[in-house]
């Protein structure tokens, strides 16, 4: 049986800390994208190859944690502690920082100004999912992998059709990062799945390989594929040597949502530094990558502990706790 590390808290080490290495790639990638305005490099590549995708996966890793029945009653308290917890914070914070920002407010509801994308996106793949998973377990009365694969493959195509038919931008993001969402929900389902991500050997090492042929290749429609790869090199290797990772991820990791929602209204403008550093990438051929990881990594530890010091101070008011968080 795999052993999980669970803290005094009720909480799973390994799952804060890789909340917390992902947490921070994103922030480091928006100092990278935002503050430098440096988007072509093979950092960029690097982060982009786990971050998000790692944050769907373990959002399907729990999603359906509270589930017994599958009745109506569980569904709609699961639908709307989702609007509560994704919807919420996206309405609430997201239209501040817009607001503050001056950045037009239809373009941020309709997706145009993609700042606040994973909230709403993770929102579309868990109502999704949720509901072909509630028809389909219905119909389908006998546990299996197929029924489970079946739910999959309609809320796929569900996504595809309405992303088809409107182009909506939270819905691509949604339909982009499902099946790394669906993945989290098969290892949470499927016990043999389970164990060759976390325990098999073999399947780390191949993916390590799959990882470095894939590197810098274009795939067709700008699918993420190597991200399946990073997610099981990250998830074993996370899981294999949680007490040697700095708790420093802990804390972001448990923080992560404060972190996302607020990290951006203190994104600085670099521009002087990207001349520097763009200016001397003819002398590195690996574009920097070193550099700057250590830049952006030094903007982006105050920036994280600055969005949970905020978090705290926002929750310590109850109403503005349910205002923001709905909790």
């Amino acid at each position: 049986m795999l052993y999980l590390r669970v803290t005094n808290m009720g909480r799973i080490e390994y799952i804060d800390k890789l909340k917390g290495l992902c947490i921070l790639f994103m922030v480091m990638g928006h100092i990278m994208q935002i503050s430098l305005d440096v988007n072509d490099v093979s950092f960029n590549s690097f982060y982009t190859s786990f971050h998000m995708p790692i944050f769907f996966f373990l959002s399907g890793l729990f999603v359906y944690k509270h589930f017994k029945s599958w009745n109506c009653s569980e569904l709609w308290r699961f639908v709307s502690n989702k609007v509560k917890r994704l919807l919420l914070p996206f309405v609430t914070i997201g239209s501040i920082y817009v607001l503050y920002f001056d950045i037009d407010y239809v373009s941020f509801l309709t997706g145009g100004f993609n700042g606040y994308w994973f909230l709403p996106a993770l929102f579309v793949c868990m109502l999704v999912d949720a509901f072909c998973s509630f028809l389909i377990r219905n119909i389908v009365k006998k546990n299996s992998i197929g029924r489970l694969l079946l739910s999959i493959l309609l809320s796929f195509f569900i996504l595809l059709g309405f992303y088809v038919l409107s182009k909506a931008p939270y819905i691509r993001g949604a339909l982009y990062h499902y099946l790394f969402f669906a993945m989290g929900i098969l290892v949470s389902q499927n016990y043999i799945i389970k164990k060759a991500i976390y325990a098999s050997n073999w399947l780390y090492t191949i993916s390590i390989l799959v990882y470095i042929i894939l590197w810098g290749r274009k795939f067709p429609y700008g699918f993420n594929f190597i991200a399946f790869a990073s997610i099981i090199i990250l998830v074993n290797t996370f899981y294999r040597y949680s007490s040697s990772i700095p708790m420093v991820l802990n804390k972001f990791g448990k923080y992560s949502l404060e972190i996302y929602v607020f990290h951006r209204f203190f994104l600085p403008s670099l521009s002087n530094l990207r001349e520097y550093l763009v200016n001397f990438q003819q002398f590195d051929k690996s574009e920097n990558f070193l550099l700057f990881m250590l830049v952006s990594l030094c903007v982006s530890l105050p920036i994280c502990y600055i969005s949970v010091f905020v978090s705290k101070f926002v929750k310590h008011s109850n109403i503005l706790r349910k205002v923001c968080f709905g909790k």
